[in-house]
């Protein structure tokens, strides 16, 4: 690794860790607590990212068995074919040339081009930072969804527990999808949440509240089902258990804009 690589690793560093910082603040949490978390949750990530990294890089002698080379490990087997593919792609971008075909889906390794692109260069802990950030936003999607259900503090306890669960902090310390699944997921959720309890209030919202959020929750869902067609099967699974019923009930209750809203929120996922 030379040191363009390390410049741009700690440029990528300042600018999440400012975000999540920004993001933090403004997300009405009781004072400086919930930026903390996720704060320390980005640059725990990214530490633990780097070091199990540079194990595999130079062959040190920590469970060798486990070593790919070139930084990849082989409990995280898919990451060398992710930043193959997306270099790729990458180059297909940056020279204008026909984008290669690719027997697997092309919304992850899109993400990972991007950041490529982005950063000016095709090193796989430019992804490891994006995932590690992704990891760390995808607690504050928690919280925001957690807020919607329970008191602020609890809120704040479910950002804390998505921010250091273990498996999630070495899962993300690979170049995988799951961090970008985990934000999705949270956010699909939490749409859904929004849309159902809106319909409860008696407070009239624009159209252009209802088209925002309907309009996110069917790019989530189908970005989620492109990256992991089971979890988005699970998805319209619970919502045609659920929120499609309940629509119904709601209906025979007599109450049309509740009933309405629901079976459109469900028909939307």
């Amino acid at each position: 690794m030379n040191a363009v690589v390390w410049a741009k690793l700690f440029g990528m560093t300042v600018v999440g860790a400012g975000l999540l910082w920004w993001l933090g603040r403004r997300a009405g949490a009781p004072e400086r607590r919930l930026a903390v978390v996720l704060l320390a949750s980005f640059v725990l990530r990214l530490a633990i990212g780097l070091v199990v990294f540079l194990i595999a890089l130079y062959e040190w002698p920590v469970l060798k068995s486990l070593q790919l080379g070139s930084g990849f490990w082989l409990f995280g087997i898919d990451a060398r074919v992710y930043h193959h593919l997306a270099v790729q792609l990458a180059q297909a971008w940056s020279l204008g040339t026909e984008l290669p075909k690719f027997e697997l889906p092309i919304e992850y390794f899109a993400v990972v081009a991007s950041v490529y692109r982005l950063m000016h260069g095709a090193h796989p802990l430019y992804g490891v930072a994006f995932n590690c950030w992704l990891a760390a936003f995808s607690a504050l999607a928690a919280y925001w969804l957690a807020r919607r259900l329970m008191a602020p503090r609890l809120a704040l306890w479910a950002a804390v527990a998505v921010s250091f669960w273990p498996s999630s902090v070495l899962w993300s310390s690979q170049l995988l999808k799951d961090s970008l699944s985990w934000v999705l997921i949270l956010s699909t959720l939490t749409l859904v949440v929004a849309l159902v309890q809106a319909a409860q209030e008696d407070a009239r919202r624009p159209p252009a509240w209802w088209i925002a959020r309907a309009a996110g929750l069917l790019v989530m869902v189908v970005l989620l089902t492109r990256l992991r067609f089971y979890v988005g099967t699970m998805v319209s699974l619970a919502c045609l258990l659920t929120v499609l019923p309940a629509g119904i009930y709601a209906l025979a209750r007599r109450q049309p804009r509740r009933g309405l809203v629901w079976i459109a929120t469900g028909a939307a996922v």
